[in-house]
């Protein structure tokens, strides 16, 4: 299991990347979370939806 991090404004190819150098591992349910613009603890993601994501993965493993 692997948790990811990134700074910007999005994903952009972490995904991708992700998969071409972990060939072979099973990537399942990928999330992006955000925060606030200025890199505080503001979050902006639902909570709910946090906690709706990590039901599934558990469902999935």
């Amino acid at each position: 299991m692997a948790l990811m991090t990134h700074e910007g404004s999005g994903l952009g190819n972490s995904e991708r990347d992700l998969r071409k150098i972990c060939q072979g591992a099973e990537i399942i349910k990928p999330m992006e979370i955000k925060f606030d613009s200025q890199g505080g603890p503001v979050l902006q993601t639902a909570e709910n939806k946090i906690n709706d994501w990590i039901a599934e993965v558990k469902r999935s493993l």
